[in-house]
């Protein structure tokens, strides 16, 4: 039941107080708000602060969550009636009193650290907070003493505030063995520390519904399979960012990817000439498309295709269909050969089984004076002319050597 109105004079601090107290607006006072402010600073074992002595009312009320963005503004909102005569307005953060506001008075700060970046607004009283920081995030209470009324009601919110995202960024792990088969683990993170981040991994395709909660993803990937490219979003309760796509296809032929070595079919060719790595896929035979790759490049051809899609070399654009692949068995003819074609050569037979072959392309140079080749398992070797000794002549009408070659 509510207690009648109690003037200062009538109140002391003790473990007793449960009413919410009045100062009476009958009695003058040099300063209006001093005998409150004087109830609300009292030192005592069970008032230490505004919120200590008046907070019974509104022990049960629903706290109200306000989200902020950092460096910009927010309103915590009071739902008073028009016609409701308020006598006086705290605001308490975190069980302190900070602000406190009489109708057609000014505001007085009960702590000057909140001065630049706090208003009250004259009609609602609502409080508004700019240039938001950490700092100011937490509890908020409003007290609110009406003229009317012999108890305080008071409204509850908590501040949440948040950053702005930046582009998160993606770390990953892709093993790939020979027989075209990749093993793909994605990261995605935020250099700078966030809180309440929440990331999701989505197809990058215009149709694609496909996502996946969490910050890591697990893919499992094989070369004659489509390429598949995934981009990470980040989101807190203020903002979202997405990271650069992610192709799958260049992270399992990205250097690093390949684990061990594959046993290889040695072809060699002249530096200048054309060389044909050969595959012969019967006719016949019920194939998808076939993938070749050299080094960390890609060139697939579907089957009927009449040319292929990609590039075995970075070449330039006149020099585009010096890699070709046969329409017939699928093999690969690399035409005016360079030095930097030779390497590693696979190819990948996508039907209903996947098989595999693997090359090596070794590139020789000739000429009268040396020969020099370059192999997949070491540099460029330069040889003098080899030495073949003079013939010895006929004994007896009988023409019998031993002819030797060697290099010194």
């Amino acid at each position: 039941m509510a207690g009648p109105k109690r003037s200062i004079e009538d109140w002391a601090p003790g473990p007793c107080l449960t009413h919410r107290l009045r100062i009476p607006s009958n009695k003058p006072s040099p300063t209006p708000w001093a005998p409150l402010l004087f109830l609300l600073m009292a030192a005592s074992p069970h008032t230490s602060s505004v919120s200590a002595g008046l907070r019974a009312s509104g022990e049960d009320a629903v706290s109200t969550n306000i989200v902020g963005t950092l460096g910009k503004s927010v309103t915590l909102p009071l739902n008073i009636s028009m016609d409701t005569e308020i006598e006086h307005v705290i605001w308490i953060h975190l069980q302190k009193a900070i602000v406190i506001m009489h109708p057609g008075r000014p505001v007085t700060f009960l702590d000057k650290s909140y001065q630049s970046r706090v208003s009250i607004s004259s009609q609602s009283f609502s409080l508004s907070i700019s240039n938001l920081i950490q700092k100011v995030e937490g509890s908020y209470n409003a007290q609110i003493n009406n003229v009317n009324s012999n108890f305080i009601t008071e409204e509850r919110f908590t501040l949440h505030i948040y950053g702005q995202l930046q582009k998160p960024q993606v770390t990953l792990n892709a093993t790939m063995n020979d027989s075209g088969s990749c093993n793909i683990a994605l990261t995605c993170f935020m250099e700078r520390a966030e809180t309440s981040v929440q990331f999701t991994w989505t197809r990058a395709e215009p149709h694609a519904s496909e996502s996946h909660e969490g910050s890591t993803l697990t893919i499992s990937w094989m070369l004659c399979d489509p390429d598949l490219v995934y981009t990470c979003s980040a989101t807190n309760p203020v903002s979202q960012n997405r990271s650069r796509p992610v192709s799958v296809q260049e992270l399992c032929t990205g250097p690093g990817a390949f684990g061990g070595e594959a046993m290889r079919e040695t072809v060699l060719g002249i530096l200048g000439e054309s060389v044909t790595l050969p595959l012969k896929v019967p006719a016949n035979h019920s194939i998808k498309k076939v993938v070749w790759r050299f080094n960390t490049s890609i060139l697939s051809k579907a089957s009927g295709e009449v040319t292929a899609e990609g590039s075995l070399t970075e070449s330039k654009e006149t020099e585009k269909d010096r890699v070709l692949v046969s329409s017939q068995d699928y093999s690969l003819k690399i035409r005016e050969l360079k030095m930097e074609d030779a390497g590693p050569y696979s190819a990948y037979v996508c039907s209903e089984v996947t098989s595999t072959k693997h090359f090596a392309l070794r590139i020789h140079y000739c000429n009268d004076y040396f020969i020099s080749y370059m192999s997949i398992s070491g540099p460029e070797r330069r040889l003098r002319k080899p030495n073949i000794p003079a013939m010895l002549g006929p004994e007896d009408g009988i023409c019998k050597d031993t002819l030797t070659c060697s290099v010194d």
